[in-house]
C-alpha cells in the first residue's frame, strides 16, 4: 500500500500510516518526497510504527533533518525502514 504525503505530513498523516499498516500487512510505502513540511513528531511516530510492527515499512523522501532527528532518538533510518 502506498501512502503519499502532499504539502504537509503531520500527526494525522502518521495515523494514516498506522491505518495502512493495519489494512495491508504485507508492506507499506510512505512517500514524503512531495511534502513541503514534515513535522518531527510525525517522523517519530513512523519510527515507533516501524520498531513495533512486523510489516515492512519503506519511507521515501526523508530529509537530512529527519534522519538526524531519528539518530537523536536512537534509530538509524537505514535500519529502521526497509528499503
Amino acid at each position: 500500500m502506498l501512502v503519499l504525503a502532499f504539502d504537509l505530513f503531520d500527526l494525522a498523516g502518521a495515523h494514516d500510516v498506522v491505518d495502512a499498516v493495519r489494512a495491508d500487512p504485507d508492506a507499506v510505502v510512505v512517500d514524503l518526497s512531495r511534502a513541503r513540511e514534515v513535522h518531527d513528531h510525525a517522523v517519530a511516530t513512523l519510527a515507533a510504527i516501524a520498531a513495533r510492527s512486523d510489516v515492512p515499512l519503506r519511507v521515501l523522501g526523508l530529509r537530512e533533518h529527519d534522519r538526524r532527528m531519528l539518530r537523536y532518538l536512537g534509530f538509524e533510518a537505514a535500519e529502521l525502514f526497509a528499503g
